[in-house]
């Protein structure tokens, strides 16, 4: 069972990620007074930040259909790169996007299947995905309800801004 109710002697570093830490916070009563109100939470502490300002890299997977099972990594090249929209690498900028190629899905834990591919179709269908690294665009997060089983309304907000293109 989780506790409902935690006491600490001093503070406490809320590590849940980019979604859950903002859910626990909200769901704990920090956070913005109205909206912590519309879903019968009492505020511990008023931080009317909590949830906004959402950022998350827009992330763009491409898969191949191989003809063969790619056996080993010997088949197909695993790399990552990084590149800049404006072609500048003689200066000390920071990349723009990420640009990933894998034969061999089954070394990229945590990215999905192909549409309409199982798990066991990986070594079949190798994965190439770019990444914009530093979006501009930024999202928020609400709560649906005040049950912490509920998960959140996400408006990831991607690709709002234009320099994002």
């Amino acid at each position: 069972p989780i506790p409902k109710f935690l006491q600490v002697r001093k503070e406490v570093i809320l590590s849940a990620g980019a979604l859950k830490s903002p859910h626990i916070l909200l769901l704990s009563g920090i956070g913005e007074e109205n909206e912590l109100r519309e879903h019968n939470i009492q505020q511990k502490v008023n931080l009317p930040g909590v949830g906004k300002n959402l950022n998350d890299h827009v992330f763009t997977p491409l898969w191949f259909e191989a003809g063969e099972v790619l056996e080993s990594r010997r088949d197909w090249v695993t790399f990552q790169g990084f590149g800049r929209v404006d072609g500048d690498y003689t200066s000390n900028k920071k990349p723009d996007f990420q640009m990933m190629w894998c034969g061999r899905r089954e070394y990229l834990d945590g990215f999905p299947s192909a549409p309409g591919k199982s798990s066991e179709d990986n070594c079949r269908t190798p994965l190439s995905a770019v990444a914009l690294l530093h979006p501009k665009s930024s999202g928020q997060l609400k709560l649906k309800n005040g049950d912490w089983k509920t998960p959140p309304i996400v408006d990831a907000n991607y690709l709002h801004h234009p320099d994002d293109f």
